[in-house]
This record gives C-alpha cells, structure tokens and sequence, in this order.
C-alpha cells in the first residue's frame, strides 16, 4: 500500500524532529514492501505539484509539530489552499509531536478527538 506523507515542519528536514521521527515510521511502514513519498511543505515552490499528489492518493498522512496547541501556519495556509477531494475513499491520518517532554500540550487534541469519534 502507498501512504503520502506530507511533512508540515516549516524546518528544513536535515533541522526538523518531525522529520526524524518520519525516518523511523517510513522504515517500520516499507518493511513488508508497502511505498511511501513525503512531501515538505517547507518547499513553497513545490506546492503546485503537491496538491495533485493529495487528489491523486487516498492514503495520506500529515505530520506536524505541535506549537503551543497550534499547528504550524505553513500547514493551515497550505490546507486554505486545497478543494474538497472527490474521493469517498481517502483516509487522512494525522502524526502530531509536541516536542515537550510532558503530554500536557496534546490534550487539546485528545478532547478533540473523543468529540470527533462515531457513538456506538
């Protein structure tokens, strides 16, 4: 299976623990043949190309930095910049790290996702 990974660090990826923490799941992800292509979003020139690649995928994951409870701006602008996909079929994963060595800052999206989740 194919997963499009969109690292959304505004560090350069030699700089960025996002990406080092990508190393190590794209290692785990393509030990049983499975393929992966990350994309940075740091590379503003790039972007044109990246938003066909998130039409074309349907197994896309987001890996982000978390800011004080935020997520990086170049994220959220490049997210203003993309149409709703016509694909019923696409999962999107989110891969969030704080950076912090206490869990504090990611509750915020815990609640989030206890609200998001189907009852039953």
């Amino acid at each position: 299976m194919h997963l499009l990974i969109v690292s959304c660090t505004p560090r350069a990826k030699e700089k960025s623990n996002t990406d080092k923490i990508l190393d190590e799941l794209k290692k785990g992800y393509e030990y049983n043949g499975n393929t992966t292509e990350t994309l940075y979003l740091y590379k503003r020139n790039e972007w044109e190309s990246m938003r066909e690649k998130f039409y074309e995928n349907d197994n896309i994951l987001f890996a982000l930095p978390l800011y004080v409870e935020c997520i990086p701006g170049i994220m959220a602008e490049f997210l203003e910049t993309l149409k709703p996909k016509q694909n019923c079929n696409t999962k999107i994963g989110f891969l969030l790290q704080s950076g912090f060595a206490e869990a504090s800052q990611l509750r915020c999206c815990e609640s989030y996702y206890y609200e998001t989740q189907p009852s039953g």
